[in-house]
């Protein structure tokens, strides 16, 4: 039988601990899971602090520096997203995010390299799973 326990007490819970490895398909795809998912392997990203430390010209000139190995296909250009919506995927897509963007307006950079897992929101969208995605928060 239960009793209750007196106004004003509570019952302590142990703390639970996970093993598990961190499920990135199931993830919201928000700028607030950008650390959990920048701890997955898979997962090239790139801080704050990281982006100062490679200064470029241009968003282009970055992102180029990004996708190193990422595809070596010239024509296969990845999924672009910006704050977590699509910007598109054809060659024009970087000039647009040069127009939009300066390297100093970027927070953070997610690189997804081809057939790897990418958060559920994303992969519903359509683009080219083939060619990997790059997702751009800014400030």
């Amino acid at each position: 039988m239960l009793e209750p326990l007196p106004l004003g007490s509570s019952t302590e819970l142990p703390a639970m601990v996970t093993t598990a490895k961190y499920n990135i398909a199931l993830d919201s795809a928000l700028w607030n899971g950008f650390v959990a998912r920048c701890t997955v392997d898979t997962v090239r990203c790139f801080t704050l602090d990281q982006l100062a430390a490679r200064p470029s010209l241009n968003l282009i000139d970055f992102l180029n520096k990004t996708r190193e190995g990422a595809s070596k296909n010239p024509l296969c250009v990845p999924t672009y997203y910006v704050d977590g919506f699509m910007r598109g995927y054809a060659e024009s897509t970087l000039d647009d995010l040069e127009q939009s963007l300066k390297p100093g307006d970027v927070k953070g950079i997610e690189v997804y390299l081809p057939g790897e897992p990418i958060p559920m929101r994303w992969s519903e969208a359509s683009g080219n799973p083939g060619c990997g995605s790059v997702v751009i928060w800014t400030k």
